[in-house]
C-alpha cells in the first residue's frame, strides 16, 4: 500500500466556521481546511482506482463503449493540471 497524504490534525472550531447568522438558525459551512481533506481524499480515491483500472461511473451511466474510460498514470497531470506539492508523480 502506497503511503497518501499524511492526517492532519486539526482543531474542531476549524471544522464547521460560522457563516452567518440568520432569523431562526446560525449558518455554517466546512472550513478550507476541511475542504482541502475532501479534495485531497477524493484524488486519493481516483488516483487507487486508476492504478488498479477499474473506471469510476456515475450511477447514471447507462452504456459504454468499446475503449477504456481510464486515465495513464503519465497523463495524470498533463496541461493544464498540476501535481499537488506532496505529490511524486512519475
Amino acid at each position: 500500500m502506497k503511503n497518501r497524504d499524511k492526517p492532519r490534525l486539526i482543531e474542531p472550531q476549524q471544522i464547521c466556521p460560522m457563516i452567518s447568522t440568520g432569523s431562526l438558525a446560525i449558518k455554517r459551512g466546512l472550513s478550507p481546511i476541511v475542504s482541502q481533506i475532501y479534495s485531497d481524499l477524493h484524488r486519493n480515491i481516483q488516483d487507487v482506482f486508476n492504478e488498479y483500472k477499474v473506471a469510476i461511473m456515475t450511477p447514471h451511466y447507462t452504456g459504454d463503449t468499446e475503449d477504456q474510460k481510464l486515465v495513464p498514470k503519465e497523463q495524470w497531470y498533463a496541461s493544464p493540471a498540476k501535481p499537488p506539492p506532496s505529490d511524486t508523480a512519475g
